[in-house]
């Protein structure tokens, strides 16, 4: 999608020799057969699926190739007509997938929507045999809009918590945790034997917290869970012997050396390290955000609390509603938190 606050990674793709939409040519793709010799992609791309295709360029932001297949996932483009009754709804832009919905009605007409999320960005599909794509797979996925582009005059500050499918009675915890990996506490990726229940939540609110006040997910991007587990221990530091006996010695290996120091050229990492990164602000405003120092220090602390490696001495839920962070940032956090900067 052409926007200002495109993904870094989809606009890392882009920057080499922009080319509107990710596409290998001027040409839109055809599944006609051809006599031309099947082009080499133009960028690297993830490893081919298994129907033989790819997405040519960087997959952050699309739904997975795989899941159109037969019974599964059916292509749709931009401009597609839809129906019953026929010729009701034409396809002009993608809100998301997956759970998100796909369909709105709004009182805007087509320019003037795209005028406020920008024009849909395309990412074009390739098959590693340069044969024509299967007809069950999509000639392109497009990114989901970016809704954040249209500002304060169309979105609502009155905030709903919704999704709570995996709430249950303390006293009647589930068997197992049904929530996504990277929110998932340290001792269920391990596989230790811990009761699941309150300290599960508080590790998982320690992930919401950053993600509502970074506007990023706290392990953003990492799918394979050894690599979540060494993302945690490059940002806590050292985990007590019960945890790091539980690794695999080869995932040990892969990260850390035998003090525990990351493998990674960045050198030390953590927890404070990763929140002075700046961040792109989403909406109206600047479009950077950085921490400011004394808020920053007060942040790494919470969060340090919340996701401690011992289930047992993660802080509660009225610690951390007493904690100085949120005092900090309550009632007017700009002011709040300019002033305890530069105090």
């Amino acid at each position: 999608m052409s926007s200002k606050s495109q993904s870094p990674l989809l606009e890392a793709a882009r920057d080499g020799d922009a080319v509107a939409d990710n596409k290998p040519s001027n040409e839109e793709p055809s599944n006609e057969p051809s006599n031309k010799e099947p082009s080499k992609p133009l960028v690297s791309h993830y490893r081919t699926n298994t129907h033989g295709t790819y997405l040519l360029g960087l997959s952050d932001d699309f739904e997975h190739l795989e899941r159109y297949e037969k019974d599964g996932y059916h292509p749709v483009y931009i401009g597609d007509i839809l129906g019953p009754p026929a010729a009701q709804y034409r396809v002009i832009h993608k809100l998301g997938y997956g759970g998100f919905g796909t369909l709105a009605h709004i009182d805007m007409n087509e320019e003037e929507l795209l005028s406020c999320i920008g024009e849909p960005y395309k990412a074009y599909v390739e098959t590693e045999s340069g044969e024509d794509i299967p007809a069950f797979q999509p000639k392109y996925l497009t990114a989901p809009a970016e809704m954040e582009l249209l500002g304060t005059k169309y979105l609502t500050d009155q905030i709903c918590v919704i999704d709570f499918g995996q709430c249950h009675p303390i006293s009647s915890p589930p068997p197992g945790l049904g929530i996504p990996q990277h929110y998932q506490p340290i001792e269920v990726l391990l596989e230790v034997e811990y009761p699941i229940g309150l300290a599960s939540d508080l590790w998982a609110l320690g992930c919401t917290l950053h993600e509502i006040r970074q506007q990023m997910p706290l392990f953003y991007m990492i799918p394979e869970k050894d690599e979540l587990i060494g993302e945690i221990f490059s940002l806590f530091g050292k985990p007590p012997q019960i945890l790091w006996d539980k690794w695999t010695q080869e995932a040990r290996q892969k990260y850390f050396d035998d003090q525990v120091r990351w493998h990674g050229s960045c050198g030390a990492y953590s927890i404070e390290k990763l929140l002075s990164i700046p961040l792109e602000r989403l909406g109206a405003g600047p479009e950077e955000i950085t921490l400011p120092e004394a808020e920053l220090v007060m942040m790494a602390d919470i969060l340090r609390k919340l996701l401690h490696y011992d289930p047992e001495k993660r802080i509660s839920t009225e610690e951390v509603l007493r904690h100085e962070w949120f005092k900090m940032v309550d009632d007017s956090p700009s002011d709040r938190v300019e002033d305890a900067a530069s105090s």
